[in-house]
């Protein structure tokens, strides 16, 4: 048995910025001024475990952007989803005030959006599968331009396969 590893063509974890992570030390600093009346050891105990929790919570709300390689079926994932490439239309790459504008006015109800306030670019990217009822994908990366590089290179991939496969 052969087991192939699978090789990432585009991958972006959508963690907070710098100042986003001002946020944990903020939490801890203040459930440590809070609580300085229960006595310091308690105040530091809490305030410790408040920042940990905290940067924990933006870490696990950080979602994967990734699209593999594979030679069989190329992948996209975004967050909990994943998608074959060979059922994408072509990528949309969107600058911050388009982004802006999908995200409100223009936002289909029916579209997957993987979206995090701190990135303020991304690419929207059409489903071409007539059984899924999601419109397109909004994705929030800060690659946009890579991003739609590597969705391409992967559908021309799958295309590739289902001609010669």
């Amino acid at each position: 048995m052969t087991t192939t590893a699978t090789q990432d063509r585009y991958r972006e974890r959508l963690t907070p910025s710098i100042l986003g992570w001002l946020l944990a030390p903020a939490v801890g600093v203040s459930i440590w001024f809070m609580l300085g009346i229960l006595g310091q050891v308690v105040a530091l105990i809490a305030g410790g475990a408040a920042l940990g929790l905290t940067a924990l919570a933006l870490l696990g709300t950080s979602a994967l952007l990734r699209v593999t390689g594979d030679t069989e079926t190329p992948q996209w994932q975004a967050g909990r989803a994943t998608i074959p490439v060979s059922l994408l239309g072509t990528p949309q790459v969107l600058d911050a005030e388009e982004m802006r504008r999908a995200m409100g006015p223009e936002l289909a109800g029916a579209a997957y959006v993987c979206h995090r306030a701190w990135v303020h670019t991304g690419v929207r990217v059409p489903v071409q599968d007539p059984a899924d009822p999601t419109p397109y994908w909004l994705v929030a990366t800060r690659n946009p331009d890579q991003l739609a590089r590597a969705l391409l290179a992967a559908g021309a991939q799958a295309a590739h396969s289902e001609h010669t496969g």
